[in-house]
């Protein structure tokens, strides 16, 4: 009986041959016959009959290419063929005739990664198990040491693979070549292994959770070289004066300037350099005190400032404090300013402690109307 293994539901097939007479023998193979007489059958892949995007038409096999969606006739297109014995999975999936599966002798591609010695359907000596006859080791030998050491069995009289050697093994330099799947490749970004011992930290469109500099939980993802791009995380929501958060009622307000932009036009004049900052707007149905400060709660330097009128009009300073004495560390900022009815803007901000590092981080707004 002849027994049928499919690798993909439209890529290739190899049948073992039995001695029942199954008419698909006779069917023609594109790479001919492999050892022992497995038949190389080549099934047609097929692409969906209608489209809407790019992931209609996707065959889920990397081996095929990128398949596309043309819009205007509904239709999928093929990509481009990766070349034979591109590596598409692991344990050894290889790329053959643009379908990815397991390396094996007759597959009609020579792969000495897999340790095989020669190929039925392109060297009429070829054995079973796609090796060679020799008599010594020196026979065998393939020079590649990613594959591992080839012998000589002399009871067989057959050449035997060896062990292949550890992912990341350099085995050649300049430039930097590294064993990967058994085979000497230079070491590069995108080729399917995290190369650390040769600067990689990462690899391909991924991305994992991380700390920001100023302690907030944030996300980075893989660069084009392989290295982990900055963590950085969502800026708060009262980033932009527009968004200012209401603080009419009092009370305190938990916030931070980690991720905020140091967008703010007009330099508080109590600090020379202009930090991250976030904004709290507070609206006055008649005259009253207020007192604003950071004292509890906070984390960095701050700067408080004080300014009257609108956001989409013009706004002018009423006070600013950096630090204040008995105000958390010293460091804090706290402001009490007798104030008329009407609109005003409250910044929390920080300043610029050397060329590109900024006071910045979590704090507690507390707004009294004593």
């Amino acid at each position: 009986m002849r027994r049928w293994v499919p690798l993909l539901v439209t890529g290739f097939f190899i049948a073992a041959c039995g001695s029942d007479g199954d008419p698909s023998e006779d069917a023609s193979a594109e790479d001919g016959t492999g050892s022992d007489g497995v038949d190389i059958v080549e099934e047609e892949a097929t692409l969906p009959d209608y489209c809407e995007s790019d992931e209609d038409c996707d065959d889920g096999d990397p081996c095929s290419g990128i398949e596309t969606c043309d819009v205007d006739t509904n239709t999928c297109e093929w990509g481009t063929r990766l070349e034979d014995g591109h590596i598409c999975g692991d344990p050894r999936l290889i790329c053959v005739r643009g379908r990815c599966g397991e390396s094996e002798c007759g597959d009609g591609y020579l792969d000495p990664g897999a340790g095989e010695f020669c190929e039925p359907s392109l060297d009429s000596a070829c054995m079973e198990g796609c090796t060679i006859v020799c008599m010594s080791n020196d026979e065998c030998l393939d020079d590649d040491f990613c594959n591992g050491s080839e012998h000589c069995d002399t009871a067989a009289h057959l050449c035997r693979g060896g062990v292949a050697v550890t992912n990341g093994t350099v085995c050649d330099t300049p430039p930097r070549q590294i064993c990967l799947y058994a085979e000497c490749v230079e070491s590069v970004c995108l080729d399917e292994y995290i190369d650390v011992l040769g600067g990689e930290e990462c690899e391909g469109a991924v991305s994992q959770s991380c700390t920001t500099e100023c302690g907030i939980d944030g996300m980075q993802s893989c660069n084009w070289i392989c290295r982990w791009t900055e963590c950085t995380a969502d800026a708060p929501a009262n980033d932009a004066c527009a968004d200012a958060v209401s603080a009419d009622a009092g009370g305190t307000f938990p916030g931070t300037t980690c991720s905020a932009r140091n967008d703010w036009g007009i330099v508080p004049s109590c600090v020379e350099d202009r930090a991250p900052d976030v904004f709290y707007g507070l609206s006055l149905g008649a005259d009253a005190t207020v007192e604003i400060h950071t004292c509890d709660g906070t984390e960095f330097d701050t700067v408080l400032a004080l300014l009257s009128g609108t956001c989409d009009g013009e706004l002018t300073e009423v006070a600013c404090n950096d630090d204040t004495t008995g105000c958390g560390d010293g460091t804090q900022s706290s402001i009490t300013q007798s104030l008329t009815a009407g609109e005003y803007v409250i910044i929390v901000d920080g300043k610029e402690l050397m060329a590109d590092t900024f006071s910045e981080g979590s704090f507690t707004l507390t707004v009294n109307f004593p």
